[in-house]
């Protein structure tokens, strides 16, 4: 269960400052850095009020989980022409595959931001905790 938290917190940290200043701003350079603002305050926020050691890992597959069903729920709310079991045929097929999500960080500009968080948590993930060697 802990671990599902990490996942989610995660990912949502990533995801959705970057939604939200694509919707306020469109800027890439904002995008990109409101993504990778997101994940270290909540890293950060993790850090200072949590009880454990955050879960790097952990973080790092909630982004890249919940990449592609975030990048997708604009979408589900566009107007459309096609039926919509074709799109939803589409969008489980997507979200099953996380390694999608680099693909579509390609296609909206986030690339940059899920490339550096990816280093980031995967070099703290790494790391040796205090007091183990």
């Amino acid at each position: 269960m802990q671990s599902l938290l990490w996942v989610l917190g995660g990912g949502l940290s990533f995801w959705i400052p970057a939604l939200l200043a694509g919707y306020l701003n469109g800027s890439t350079t904002l995008v990109n850095l409101a993504a990778v603002l997101g994940v270290a305050l909540f890293g950060v926020i993790a850090k200072q009020f949590g009880t454990r050691r955050p879960r790097w890992g952990w973080i790092l597959v909630g982004v890249y989980v919940l990449g592609p069903p975030v990048m997708l729920a604009p979408s589900a709310f566009a107007a459309s022409t096609a039926p919509v079991e074709h799109h939803l045929m589409w969008a489980l097929l997507f979200c099953a595959f996380p390694p999608i999500t680099l693909w579509m960080s390609l296609l909206n500009g986030t690339i940059f931001s899920l490339l550096a968080t990816t280093a980031g948590l995967a070099v703290l993930a790494t790391r040796p905790r205090a007091g183990h060697v």
